[in-house]
C-alpha cells in the first residue's frame, strides 16, 4: 500500500519516555494516512494517566485531527497485525469520516463535520453506513475531548459516522447451547421446576458436566445462565430469561421473569472463550471490505500470527454485558468494527 493513502490507521509506542512514545506514534500515523485524521482516539497506560492532557495536546497539535478523545487505561492495546501489542501510548485515527461532538455541560457543537446526533456504539444504519459513539461520564476525570480548534472539555458525547460500504460491524455473544431444546412441564410463576419432566437444576447438572468444574451436590456452581423461549410457530427466539438461582433443595430454577408451561425453551450459558473464537471467525469470514482495519470492544485472545486481508487491529476496553434486570452476573460480548483501510484505486 503506498504511503499516506490509508484512510485509518493504529499506531502504539511501548517508549517508557513519553516524549519519545508520542514522537513515534504520530510519525507511523503521519507517514501513512491520507491527511489529517477527523478523529482520533488516543489510549494512555494508567501508570502515566497523570500525563493525559499533556499527552493529548501534544498529540492534537501533531496530528491535527478534528476530534481528539483521550482515555487513560491499564495496558492499552492496538497494532498493525491481529495480534494486539500492549503500549504505553495507542492512537487509532480516522480519516474520511464526519464527526459530531456534544459538549455536555454546555450544550454545544464545538467540533461537526456532519449533521448526525450521538447513536448507539457501533449501529448499523439503514443506508448503509455505520455510527460509533463514544460517551464519557461527566463523574468521570479521565475521558478528555480536544476540537480541532484546540478547545479541551471533560463531559461530553461524541459520534463517528462512516460512510456507506466503508466500514460494516461484527457482533459474536459469550454463550454456547447448553443441548437440544425442550419443554417447560412444571412451572410456578418465576420458578421453573420441570423440563421435559425431569428437575430443572438435574436437567442443567447433566447439561454442564459436573465431572469438571461442577459438583453434583448442594455445592454446585452454576455459571451464568439464561432461559431462551422459542415462538409456538417456529423455532425463532422469542424471550431471552436471566437465571437467578438454583434451589439444591427442590432442584427449581428461580428466574427474573415468570414463565409458563409448555412453553418450548433453550437453555444457554456464558462462554467466554467462545466468544474470542466467534469474533475472530466472523473477522476473517466477512468479505465487503477486502483490505480492513478491525476495532475490538473486547478484551480478546487473539491468533498469534497476524491474519491475511487484517491491516489494523485496536483493543480499547473489556467489554461486559450485563442483564437488562440488573443481573449481578455479567455476560460477555464482543464486538468488532471494520473499516475500510485505504481508498479505492
Amino acid at each position: 500500500m503506498p504511503v499516506g493513502t490509508r484512510l485509518t490507521g493504529a499506531a502504539v509506542s511501548d517508549h517508557p519516555d513519553p516524549a519519545v512514545a508520542v514522537g513515534e506514534v504520530v510519525g507511523h500515523l503521519q507517514n501513512s494516512l491520507a491527511g489529517s485524521p477527523q478523529f482520533a482516539l488516543l489510549l494512555v497506560d494508567e501508570r502515566i494517566g497523570p500525563l493525559l492532557s499533556t499527552i493529548a495536546k501534544t498529540v492534537h497539535r501533531l496530528l491535527g485531527p478534528d476530534l481528539l478523545l483521550a482515555l487513560a487505561r491499564g495496558r492499552p492495546a492496538g497494532s498493525d497485525r491481529l495480534s494486539p501489542i500492549q503500549g504505553s501510548i495507542v492512537v487509532w485515527a480516522l480519516c474520511g469520516v464526519e464527526v459530531t461532538a456534544i459538549d455536555g455541560r454546555t450544550g454545544k457543537r464545538p467540533a461537526t463535520t456532519g449533521t448526525h446526533s450521538p447513536a448507539p456504539v457501533m449501529r448499523r444504519c439503514s443506508d448503509g453506513a455505520v455510527t460509533v459513539s463514544v460517551q464519557s461520564d461527566p463523574d468521570e476525570v479521565t475521558p478528555l475531548f480536544i476540537s480541532g480548534d484546540g478547545r479541551t472539555w471533560r463531559a461530553s458525547n461524541a459520534t463517528i459516522r462512516f460512510p456507506p460500504g466503508s466500514a460494516t460491524v461484527a457482533t459474536t455473544p459469550g454463550y454456547r447451547p447448553l443441548g437440544p431444546t425442550a419443554m417447560v412441564t412444571d412451572a410456578r410463576d418465576r420458578f421453573l421446576v420441570r423440563v421435559d419432566h425431569v428437575a430443572a437444576r438435574a436437567l442443567l447438572v447433566d447439561r454442564l458436566d459436573t465431572s469438571g468444574a461442577f459438583v453434583d451436590g448442594p455445592s454446585v456452581e452454576f455459571p451464568p445462565l439464561r432461559v431462551v423461549t422459542l415462538t409456538a410457530s417456529s423455532e425463532q427466539d422469542g424471550r431471552t430469561i436471566d437465571v437467578v438461582a438454583v434451589d439444591p433443595d427442590d432442584g427449581s430454577i428461580e428466574l427474573d421473569e415468570p414463565i409458563g408451561v409448555g412453553v418450548r425453551i433453550r437453555l444457554i450459558t456464558d462462554d467466554p472463550e467462545a466468544t474470542g473464537r466467534n469474533l475472530v471467525d466472523r473477522i476473517v469470514s466477512t468479505e465487503t471490505l477486502a483490505d480492513r482495519a478491525v476495532l475490538i470492544d473486547h478484551t480478546l485472545r487473539l491468533p498469534d500470527e497476524p491474519l491475511e486481508k487484517i491491516a489494523t487491529v485496536l483493543v480499547p476496553s473489556h467489554s461486559r454485558m450485563t442483564s437488562p434486570t440488573g443481573h449481578r452476573r455479567p455476560w460477555t460480548a464482543a464486538r468488532a468494527l471494520l473499516v475500510q483501510v485505504a481508498n479505492e484505486p
